[in-house]
């Protein structure tokens, strides 16, 4: 099985290494241990287990699940055994990431669980999945949606015009960001959202009156929905009309990816355009290419919505008066393209399957 790992990592190390700008050769050559996962790192030892099998860390993996919507909180036991359920829930998250449905934890499975993520789910207290909502567009054959709403569809109804302040007693926990490249940053996550829906939204100074307040905050932070560490869950966001908007102050968090050091960086910009997507309502993405896909690797940059994300955004609102179909509302010049961090993506999976690897053989 290492073997086997160890040569599909380099093939595809062979091949993608030339064509991605996402990860320079010293990153690469920099390759850590498992702490390369971060909170989820426990995950790496359940490569290949399935139904019957039972290890310390299906404990983890099922208070992942639960998380996440896959389990109710009822599975949480001190059973650590590969049961029915967690086979059925592994199947169910296999589906939503569009990999072969087996409900074995292959390594792709493995990979694609400790990439870290949005906290909010994806699979809703009725069990309905959110990432499969895959319906006919009217009056043809052939388009498929995958956005989502919270259930119940709630958006903005009593106003249009939304205003958003940071807690700046937690803007400090941000990686050292200066509060200018903060505001930059999230100025121009709302102007995407605001430029394909009749939506606007002002900064102000005042968080008590604020229709959005963003925070940075660290494990348990008083909202019932606490972080784990680096390189889990990365930020949540509720739906409207709640206005919580709360980031994982443990990220490497970072305005510019391309020039960062830290294999971890997260791109900012990045993670706050989809959580604003959930602050207008939206739920996550099966599509890949949305920015309202659950998951985003370190150093990938993801900010040009997918014509998942605009159907989804209008289907709620409406489209803003200005926007034009087919333009390329929401992304800017210098955002890197869709093929460059879709390869950043596969990098990441790379390093994975890396370490893998290093810890079976």
């Amino acid at each position: 099985m290492a073997n086997r790992l160890f040569f599909l990592a380099f093939f595809h190390f062979a091949i993608i290494v030339g064509f991605s700008s996402g990860l320079d050769t010293a990153i690469l050559a920099d390759l850590p241990t498992s702490n390369l996962a971060g909170a989820w790192a426990d995950l790496l030892s359940l490569v290949d287990a399935h139904k019957g099998d039972s290890k310390p860390a299906i404990q983890k993996l099922k208070s992942y699940f639960v998380d996440f919507g896959y389990l109710g909180n009822s599975t949480l036991t001190a059973d650590l055994s590969f049961d029915d359920a967690l086979e059925a829930a592994v199947r169910l998250y296999q589906q939503n990431f569009r990999l072969p449905v087996t409900g074995n934890l292959d390594s792709a499975t493995i990979a694609q669980l400790v990439t870290p993520r949005c906290g909010g789910i994806d699979v809703d207290p009725s069990g309905v999945s959110q990432m499969l909502q895959n319906l006919t567009h009217p009056g043809t054959s052939h388009f498929v949606k995958h956005y989502s709403f919270f259930p119940g569809t709630p958006r903005w109804v009593s106003k249009r015009s939304l205003t958003y302040a940071f807690d700046q007693s937690t803007t400090s926990l941000a990686s050292g960001i200066p509060l200018t490249s903060l505001r930059t940053a999230f100025s121009r996550g709302f102007q995407r959202w605001a430029n394909i829906v009749p939506l606007t939204f002002t900064e102000t100074s005042s968080i008590s009156s604020a229709d959005i307040v963003i925070a940075f905050a660290g494990f348990d932070h008083g909202d019932r929905h606490p972080f784990d560490g680096q390189m889990g869950v990365l930020a949540h966001a509720f739906a409207p009309e709640d206005g919580r908007f709360h980031l994982d102050s443990s990220e490497s968090w970072s305005v510019n990816v391309r020039s960062a050091t830290s294999l971890a960086a997260i791109d900012l910009e990045s993670v706050v355009t989809h959580e604003i997507g959930h602050l207008i309502g939206l739920g996550h993405s099966g599509d890949s290419a949305a920015i309202m896909f659950p998951s985003i690797a370190p150093r990938q940059i993801k900010t040009a919505f997918g014509q998942d994300d605009i159907d989804g955004a209008q289907a709620l609102y409406g489209a803003n008066p200005n926007f034009v179909p087919g333009s390329t509302a929401g992304t800017d010049s210098n955002v890197q393209s869709s093929s460059s961090w879709k390869a950043t993506f596969s990098c990441w999976h790379l390093l994975v399957l890396l370490v893998l690897a290093k810890i079976l053989l």
